[in-house]
């Protein structure tokens, strides 16, 4: 009984041909997951970003650059990659609608990282609520007032009225 190549020549032919989309699918995740691990870390490196921002939009690249490895290798694979982004789409519309109130937190959030119209430690005041900030994050502040209490605002109260910030300027008038 000799072994004749020729009959398994097709399954020969799939087998390398569903072997170099593995190989390409491997390498495409390498490569996906070596660029967002250098943009992540070289976005968190920029001095003139605050560290929040920083960590937020270097992980936020990370993951859009992840998320773009996979759809490519999906089409490696004959995935109809447009109706795929449809969907994404359409759920990431969904989750934006869901999430309004939250990603409006954020957004003012990153604005007052931007604008820095106040600073940990500064004594601030908006909407009839004052104290003086402890921290100051991405969806909210944490402010303690004179008689020691504790306030948790969130991003989209703060910025959305007028902030007075009592300390920003060294002298001021009585």
């Amino acid at each position: 009984m000799e072994f004749d190549i020729t009959q398994y020549g097709e399954y020969i032919e799939l087998a390398i041909k569903w072997g170099l989309r593995l190989l390409s699918a491997l390498m495409i995740l390498i490569a996906g997951w070596v660029v967002g691990s250098w943009s992540k870390r070289r976005i968190k490196n920029i001095k003139k970003i605050d560290k929040t921002i920083s960590t937020f939009l270097g992980g936020f690249a990370k993951y859009t650059i992840l998320v773009v490895s996979f759809i490519a290798i999906l089409g490696q694979f004959g995935v109809q990659t447009a109706s795929l982004l449809a969907v994404l789409g359409a759920a990431g519309l969904a989750i934006g609608l869901a999430l309004q109130g939250t990603l409006s937190n954020v957004a003012a959030g990153v604005m007052m990282l931007i604008l820095r119209p106040f600073s940990v430690g500064d004594y601030i005041e908006f909407s009839g609520t004052g104290g003086t900030v402890t921290s100051l994050g991405l969806f909210g502040a944490e402010l303690n007032t004179p008689d020691n209490k504790y306030i948790f605002a969130p991003n989209s109260r703060i910025w959305g009225n007028e902030i007075t910030n009592f300390t920003r300027n060294k002298q001021r008038r009585q």
